[in-house]
């Protein structure tokens, strides 16, 4: 898991309430939908109809979501905007209105003020103004100003409202009464941008805005309903969906979408036997990302630490491909000496095999057997010889077969060191990453006596990091990148596992292989020895043809000893054959997956984390921090006065 700076901490802790703060007020609107017909408000004849409406808002919202209300405390004189768009079914503008509270902590007898709304109604008391162009000076007698007024403004952010039925665009007429599969979409589109400088540096970044849009869906006509990038919750017959978006900041962040996952719009999915709805809302805020402040000297430092520690093991990993390459070339080489062994050895089988049947008619044909006897002398010469060859061969086999399985044995023991070294590094892994989770959790509001409790092992990680998604959603991101990590960690160490259990695999088939070498050794000293007394026997038949049945007939045991033998080593070489087969074929999958290995796994994640200028990241989160204070009120203000601004976007209700 990264490293979480205090600075981190206190993003996550104002991302948690910035996405609430929109969520409250989007249900404050939602609960809102029964008193006030937002929709009905630009036909209401009545003069102060928009400062009622505002008022009425204002305090229901302020009475279900109190802490709403409040904003960032001064001494100072600030000012709070509210705005009211009103949109047809379809999503077009009809009617703004906007509410403006002028707090006056200072208590000033007077407040100059700047707006350029129309019909300004005091909503607040009987304090009076007057107006010249846009300048407004109102006699405030110490006290806080409210007021309301009509704007026909550009609004610096904008909401697209579209309907779909069967997957074909439709009109709100068009979609009205209607049945089948039904989509909203919410798409939003930022209209001002934003010159900050950070660290020296120029950025040009979208104004940043949290967008929550929603609407409500009567549970008798709709069902299968789901909501992107938020939640679907039934109450008392309707299902109220709520989602949340950020246009334009993943942009301003210039972030791959592979690193982060920012949604910039909203869409409802349902299934509705008769399409009707009161109408939609969406919540845009702004100033709210003002503490995303973020230093980068902690976080670089552990990334250097990370980076520094994967590059050794990326050069380790190397060494260990080297090796394995090593060892499938030396079982290639044993691999085409065991072959050419089971050839010799089947070959000298039938060799022995047509001797012993020769032999036979030699015992049964004596009487003929005197003019070849010293035709087979010279035969048997040369068969001794081949023997004796053969005797080599096998003991140099032998050797080298031991001298395998010793270098088999030293590598098997230096897995359990490998093994005992990556079970550390795992137990380090873990025991740093719940450290850091726990204070991170403490941190972000966590209960301290839970937080502690948590613990990550490879056992319960997966089930840890879920219950806490579970727990704190406003920060499944994060828990999601520690997941990951943990993945990461444990596919490695499972992949070292792998190697040793191999290589100590490879070392006791070895050492099986060195055993069947050494009765190999043994067997070819019996048909060495077969083929000298053969030679022997010969010798003293041709010496003596007197007693030359005789010695034919023990020729003939003795070739038929020597055909016994033989059989038994061509049997024992195949067998050998085939078992070094699988050993090469074992130490090829070996070399192959360590390779892959180093090249998808331990090279591929250092060098992805070479990918990214982290200082200019932050440095781009800063930007949209000093952004995020810029101000850009709909019905206009002075330099001097500080504030935030919300806007709320209806639409009408579609009915057949």
């Amino acid at each position: 898991m990264k490293h979480i700076s205090r600075s981190s901490k206190k993003v996550m802790k104002r991302f948690g309430v910035v996405i609430l703060s929109a969520v409250m007020i989007l249900t404050g609107a939602l609960a809102l939908s029964g008193t006030v017909d937002f929709g009905k408000i630009a036909w209401n004849d009545e003069g102060d109809a928009y400062a009622k409406v505002a008022e009425k808002t204002e305090k229901s919202i302020g009475d279900t979501f109190p802490e709403l209300t409040k904003t960032k405390s001064s001494d100072k004189l600030s000012k709070d905007e509210t705005v009211y768009v009103i949109m047809d079914a379809d999503g077009n503008k009809e009617e703004t209105l906007v509410s403006e509270w002028l707090k006056n902590p200072e208590k000033l007898d007077k407040i100059n003020d700047k707006s350029n709304l129309s019909d300004i109604k005091n909503t607040s008391g009987d304090e009076e103004y007057t107006k010249d162009g846009s300048k407004v000076v109102w006699n405030a007698g110490g006290n806080d100003i409210k007021y309301t007024g009509k704007s026909d403004s550009d609004l610096p952010v904008s909401c697209e409202v579209t309907y779909y039925l069967d997957g074909e665009e439709v009109s709100a007429d068009e979609i009205a009464g209607q049945k089948g599969e039904v989509e909203i979409h919410f798409n939003y589109y930022v209209n001002v941008r934003d010159r900050v400088k950070v660290n020296g540096k120029g950025y040009d970044v979208e104004h940043p805005y949290i967008m929550a849009s929603g609407l409500m869906l009567d549970n008798e006509h709709f069902k299968d309903v789901e909501v992107t990038n938020g939640k679907c919750v039934n109450e008392s017959g309707n299902t109220v969906c709520v989602g949340i978006a950020f246009p334009g900041i993943k942009d301003s962040l210039s972030m791959k979408d592979d690193m982060i996952d920012l949604p910039e719009n909203v869409v409802v999915k349902a299934v509705t036997d008769d399409f009707r709805i009161d109408g939609t809302y969406t919540v845009a805020l702004s100033g709210l990302l003002g503490d995303l402040n973020i230093s980068s000297n902690d976080m670089t430092d552990k990334i250097d630490d990370v980076e520094s520690a994967l590059n050794k093991l990326s050069e380790a990993s190397g060494k260990l491909v080297k090796g394995t390459d090593a060892l499938k070339k030396g079982t290639d080489s044993l691999e085409d000496g065991t072959s050419k062994l089971s050839k010799g050895a089947s070959s000298l089988k039938t060799g022995t095999s047509k001797l012993s049947k020769g032999t036979s008619k030699l015992a049964s044909k004596s009487g003929a057997l005197s003019k070849g006897v010293n035709k087979l002398y010279k035969g048997s010469k040369k068969l001794s010889d081949g023997t004796k060859t053969i005797k080599s061969g096998t003991k140099a086999a032998a050797k080298g077969a031991e001298q395998i399985s010793n270098g088999l044995s030293q590598i098997s023991g230096n897995s359990k060191a490998l093994n005992q070294a990556t079970a550390a590094l795992e137990d380090n892994i873990f025991d740093t990453s719940t450290k850091q989770l726990r204070a991170s959790l403490v941190a972000g509001g966590y209960p301290e006596e839970k937080g502690q409790q948590q613990t990550l092992t490879p056992s319960t990680y997966n089930a840890v990091i879920e219950a806490l998604k579970k727990q704190v959603p406003t920060s499944a991101e994060e828990f999601n990148a520690l997941k990951g990590t943990l993945d990461n960690v444990e596919q490695y160490v499972q992949s070292v596992k792998g190697y040793t259990d191999g290589v100590d695999q490879v070392s006791q088939g070895m050492d099986v292989f060195a055993e069947q070498m050494k009765a190999l050794d043994k067997g070819a000293e019996q048909v060495d020895k077969g083929a000298a007394g053969m030679k022997a026997g010969l010798s003293s038949l041709s010496d003596s043809i007197p007693a030359l049945k005789k010695g034919i007939s023990k020729l003939d045991k003795g070739a038929s000893q020597i055909n016994e033998g033989a059989s038994k080593l061509s049997t024992g070489a195949s067998q050998l054959d085939n078992g070094t087969e699988k050993l090469d074929k074992g130490a090829s999958d070996l070399e192959k997956g360590m390779s892959q290995f180093d090249k998808q796994g331990i090279k591929k994640f250092v060098s992805s984390l070479k990918e990214y200028d982290i200082d200019d990241m932050l440095n781009r989160v800063n930007a949209v921090s000093e952004a995020s204070s810029c101000k850009h009120f709909v019905g206009g203000t002075t330099s001097k006065i500080a504030g935030e601004t919300k806007i709320i976007f209806k639409t009408k209700e579609i009915e057949k």
